[in-house]
C-alpha cells in the first residue's frame, strides 16, 4: 500500500498534549485516585457549572404576572403582580419592554421602572400604554432589565432570577 506525503509509523500519534493517562496519573487511575490536575479541571467544570444555579437559587427569585390588561379612552392599562421571593429589597428595578401585536410586529418599546420592591412581599404595578388599544396586544417581551440594584450597589445576574406567566392569552416573556 502506497501512501503519499505521509509518514506510516506504528508509534502512538503525539499532539504536544497531556493523555489522559499523563493527566491522571496511571497509578493514581488504577487505585481510583484522580492526580492534582484532574482534581483541579473537575473543580473547574463543576464552579463553572453549577455556580449560576447556585447564585440563582439562593439569591431567590422575582416572579412576574401578567394579571389584568384593562382599556382606558385610547390607553391599554396593564397590571402587573410582582412576587420578590429573594432575601432583598429591590432599591431600583428598571425593565425595558417591547410590545407586540397580535400579529407579531413591534408596536412600541419603553422602559418601566417597578422599584421599590420589599423583600418577601407580593405588590402590583400598573402603567398605560398611550396610543395602544389592549385588544392589539399579543405579545410582552421583557428585553432586558435596565437596572437592578438593592442597597449595597447592582445585582447581577437579575435577568436569570425573574420568573415570568401570565394569567392572560397575552403571553409574557423573555
Amino acid at each position: 500500500m502506497a501512501v503519499l506525503g505521509a509518514r506510516v509509523t506504528s508509534e502512538p500519534y503525539k499532539t504536544g498534549f497531556p493523555s489522559m493517562s499523563d493527566l491522571i496519573g496511571s497509578r493514581s487511575a488504577r487505585q481510583g485516585r484522580l492526580a492534582p490536575v484532574s482534581r483541579l479541571l473537575l473543580a473547574s467544570a463543576l464552579t463553572c457549572t453549577l455556580a449560576p444555579l447556585m447564585a440563582a437559587e439562593s439569591g431567590g427569585t422575582l416572579g412576574i404576572e401578567l394579571n389584568k390588561l384593562e382599556s382606558r379612552e385610547g390607553t391599554c392599562r396593564p397590571y402587573l403582580v410582582f412576587r420578590n421571593e429573594t432575601d432583598g429589597r429591590f432599591e431600583a428595578l428598571a425593565l425595558e419592554l417591547v410590545l407586540f401585536d397580535t400579529e407579531g410586529f413591534i408596536l412600541k418599546r419603553f422602559s418601566l421602572d417597578a422599584a421599590p420592591l420589599a423583600p418577601g412581599k407580593t405588590s402590583v404595578k400598573l402603567f398605560e400604554i398611550d396610543g395602544v388599544r389592549c385588544e392589539t396586544l399579543g405579545r410582552i417581551l421583557v428585553n432586558e432589565v435596565a437596572a437592578c440594584a438593592d442597597h449595597a450597589g447592582s445585582i447581577d445576574a437579575c435577568l436569570e432570577r425573574i420568573r415570568l406567566s401570565s394569567r392572560l392569552s397575552v403571553d409574557l416573556f423573555k
